[in-house]
């Protein structure tokens, strides 16, 4: 019975996506709740997946044909799509459920290995992409890096800085997007229901902007929004986005009785953060602004939880200032100690 409500539900998105939006295609991403089995228990080539695939199998358009669709999420929930009116411009779909310390394939086989079988997969396609001279945009659910909200529970209670992956899939990750630096673009995120950024970084050099975008979901206090981004349709290049919000949900989380919902601008980047276009540099100066520029630190925080309650403090507002320069865990602590947060780190040579 839940199966089938599950599959009646995700129909009837589908139907809604094609009645307001015929002929646009619709790219989805695998998140940790979307498995029969359980959180962050999405089973490989199991049936959440398989009945996803068949319903969703007309909806990515033209950018993909719905069979190679159907093959591929069904597989592992991940696939590659050509952007409209581009030849040369790739979105690459991740499942990144399969890199998080949180997975469990509790429904599959033990000799299942769906986190590296996706990895192989990506560098395949990013090699194919490079060789055609093609531009990516990155989408998963779950970010690569530091989890700022459960670092600063964790250091609060005695414990180190925390990961979103499993360390071993970060570090190939990472690689790969060192290797391909040229080939992607821009890498959207999102898990956190927070609008937020985050800066992919090798050796502290930073690679790649990673957009964590806002939820529809208002169970985190957040407002519901979504976002719309601008690009250069012949380079794939963004140059700004605007965010939409749910301007009369209570904080409770709750419509207000009795009115209709209305969705308005919340604010536009480049005029919000006053910053001339959206990328690496952009990004980086508004993250080192956050320690000590009170107007930066005010609309970071407004914004965040999209109009919602502050998800953070003064002294915690470090954590998600050094979450969006640093990748690595050990440059992520760096920069904690360096605001004057004490940070425990545990490795091989104890605590520090």
């Amino acid at each position: 019975a839940y199966r089938a409500f599950t599959a009646k539900t995700v129909e009837f998105l589908a139907l809604e996506f094609q009645k307001h939006f015929p002929g646009v295609p619709i790219l989805p991403a695998v998140g940790n709740e979307d498995a029969y089995c359980g959180d962050y228990n999405v089973q490989p080539a199991g049936p959440f997946l398989e009945m996803f695939a068949r319903v969703w199998r007309r909806l990515p358009g033209s950018a993909i044909e719905a069979a190679a669709f159907q093959t591929s999420f069904s597989r592992g929930g991940y696939y590659s799509a050509l952007l409209p009116a581009s030849s040369k411009h790739r979105v690459i779909v991740l499942n990144s459920v399969f890199f998080s310390n949180q997975y469990e394939n509790a429904c599959g086989s033990a000799a299942d290995t769906p986190g590296d079988d996706q990895m192989a997969w990506l560098a395949a396609m990013l090699d194919v992409a490079s060789r055609s001279q093609e531009k990516v945009w990155l989408v998963m659910h779950i970010p690569v890096g530091i989890n700022d909200y459960n670092t600063v529970k964790d250091e609060e209670a005695g414990a180190g800085p925390a990961e979103f992956w499993m360390p071993a899939y970060s570090r190939q990750f990472i690689k790969l997007v060192e290797s391909f630096k040229d080939t992607i673009q821009i890498v959207f995120s999102g898990h956190t229901h927070m609008d937020d950024f985050r800066v992919i970084e090798a050796e502290r050099t930073g690679l790649v902007v990673n957009k964590l975008v806002p939820a529809i979901s208002p169970i985190f206090k957040n407002n519901p929004g979504f976002q719309v981004y601008q690009y250069d349709r012949a380079s794939g290049v963004v140059r700004n986005y605007r965010t939409y919000y749910l301007s009369n949900l209570s904080t409770a989380g709750k419509p207000t009785e009795f009115e209709e919902v209305k969705w308005e601008q919340e604010y536009d980047f480049r005029e919000a953060y006053q910053r001339p276009a959206f990328d690496i540099s952009a990004i980086v100066s508004i993250a080192r602004a956050l320690k000590t520029d009170t107007s930066i630190q005010g609309v970071y925080t407004r914004f965040y939880s999209v109009s919602g309650p502050p998800g953070f403090d003064s002294l915690t507002l470090s954590a998600y200032s050094c979450a969006i320069l640093h990748t690595n865990l050990e440059d992520f602590a760096k920069c904690q100690r360096a605001s004057g947060f004490p940070v425990k780190m545990q490795g091989a040579g104890g605590t520090q």
